[in-house]
């Protein structure tokens, strides 16, 4: 008798869109109470935000999700990771002067990598951009192979505007970036101009 192997699961976010679908799956799976008491109780969830100043809450499920995933990014491919890392982002980060280093890691086939984007102060008003990405060392992986790029217009990459001083916003678009996403990110720079000043 040949036995199948299990299912794999597949996980994502519920959004708004799912309370509909939530709520029939509460309301089968727990029939002692009504239709209605669900759906208050969703509706109590999608109002509830979380208070200010907590800290955000990383969970295991989160981490084994993501280091089980990402297979379909090419990680030896600079531009693949520039754009999977910039396509991950808000529309507007902040960049703290102190540094001009942007942070980032993820994990691809079950390996934590590590990598920045800097903005140089002798090449960013030139518009360029320096990315560094490498696999995260450990005791028991000493593979040292990492990957450093200069982007710039020449390579479809462009930053900007800059603005310089404490607390001003850095606005980064690539070739990728959708019309909404341009659209979004032309309005925050209105915005930011018009309050900075």
């Amino acid at each position: 008798m040949s036995q199948q192997p299990p299912a794999k699961a597949r996980f994502r976010e519920i959004s708004k869109d799912d309370a509909s679908a939530v709520v029939d799956l509460l309301a089968e799976g727990f029939p002692a109470r009504s239709r209605a008491y669900w759906e208050h109780a969703v509706a109590l969830l999608e109002d509830h935000p979380t208070p200010a100043g907590y800290p955000r809450l990383y969970t295991d499920q989160s981490y084994v999700e993501d280091a089980n995933g990402g297979a379909a990014l090419d990680v030896t491919d600079p531009k693949a990771v520039l754009g999977y890392v910039l396509g991950s982002l808000p529309p507007t980060v902040k960049v703290y002067p102190t540094e001009n280093y942007y942070y980032f890691y993820f994990y691809h086939g079950g390996i934590k990598w590590a990598g920045n984007l800097r903005f140089d102060v002798e090449t960013r008003d030139s518009g360029k951009v320096h990315m560094t990405y490498f696999k995260d060392f450990t005791a028991w992986q000493q593979d040292e192979s990492d990957y450093t790029r200069i982007w710039s217009a020449a390579d479809g990459v462009t930053i900007g505007p800059i603005l310089l001083g404490c607390a001003k916003p850095v606005h980064i678009l690539t070739p990728t970036a959708s019309v909404r996403r341009i659209v979004n990110m032309t309005a925050l720079s209105v915005v930011d101009c018009s309050v900075q000043g």
